[in-house]
């Protein structure tokens, strides 16, 4: 039986998967120089991870029970939101050969693409 913090981390796994999917569209469809085109771009992602997805995933593993598998999805959720502020650092720094490392990482995430 699905709990409802189980329900809840699923939906969030799959709009975070999804989101993850997008900027790695993104930076194959707009690359390195175009990134902060597509609406929301990366650096709007990654912000709301910061702001949003993860204070909510901090919130559910310290008040709520939840299956091994949901805590490997809240895992698997913060190594994306790393990889993501990783890439938005490399922009902000215009440093491209960290950007692309990082896409990479991101690409060969479990789960992605």
């Amino acid at each position: 039986m699905v709990s409802i913090v189980d329900g809840k981390v699923e939906r969030l796994w799959e709009h975070v998967v999804r989101s993850c999917n997008t900027i790695l569209h993104h930076a194959d469809l707009y690359g390195f120089e175009l990134m902060t085109i597509p609406d929301p771009n990366v650096h709007q992602i990654a912000k709301m991870f910061d702001s949003i997805v993860i204070p909510l995933l901090d919130d559910l593993a310290k008040n709520y029970d939840f299956s091994a598998e949901s805590g490997m999805k809240i895992a698997n959720i913060k190594t994306y939101a790393l990889h993501l502020r990783a890439i938005t650092i490399a922009i902000d720094n215009d440093d491209k050969q960290s950007f692309e490392a990082n896409v990479d990482l991101l690409l060969r995430e479990t789960m992605l693409p």
